[in-house]
């Protein structure tokens, strides 16, 4: 059990470390050249539409998948079946989280908007806010006080 959770952490932490990262090059690398170039795209009302398009997308199947992938993790008889489950669930959350950052990343690089910015930001503060903590597996999963108590105690 406590292999799955630090494997959990590590998956949280590569998913927003590389938001965060990817962010940083493009605002303070790639962005100052671009326009110092004027290789800028003009804004196109298009990418806004796909961003909130993404954004209402992502977060519709986030609300309809994840509690039937879930459903499937509570089904497991044990804990570390439970986990083992959760954490595919876990990954497919983040890796939807993280797309739609890392478009409006690419939008804000290829127009230098400050709302495309502002969309991943948002969506960054939710990858954040998904950090796999004992007490949020445990009622995402729903566990017994029994299987809560043995999750705790990793």
């Amino acid at each position: 059990m406590k292999e799955i959770l630090q494997q959990l952490r590590i998956l949280h932490i590569a998913f927003t470390a590389m938001v965060i990262l990817i962010g940083v090059i493009f605002h303070f690398i790639l962005l100052p050249t671009m326009e110092a170039e004027n290789n800028a795209i003009e804004d196109n009302f298009i990418f806004q539409i796909v961003v909130v398009l993404m954004a209402i997308g992502s977060t519709a199947f986030i609300k309809v998948v994840t509690p039937k992938l879930l459903l499937n993790a509570q089904n497991q008889t044990d804990l570390q079946g439970k986990l083992e489950a959760y954490k595919g669930t876990f990954i497919i959350k983040m890796a939807v989280l993280e797309g739609v950052a890392m478009a409006s990343l690419v939008f804000y690089l290829l127009t230098s908007k400050s709302f495309y910015a502002s969309m991943a930001t948002v969506w960054l503060i939710l990858l954040i806010l998904q950090r796999p903590t004992p007490q949020n597996i445990a009622q995402e999963l729903k566990l017994s006080d029994k299987e809560r108590k043995d999750l705790m105690q990793n």
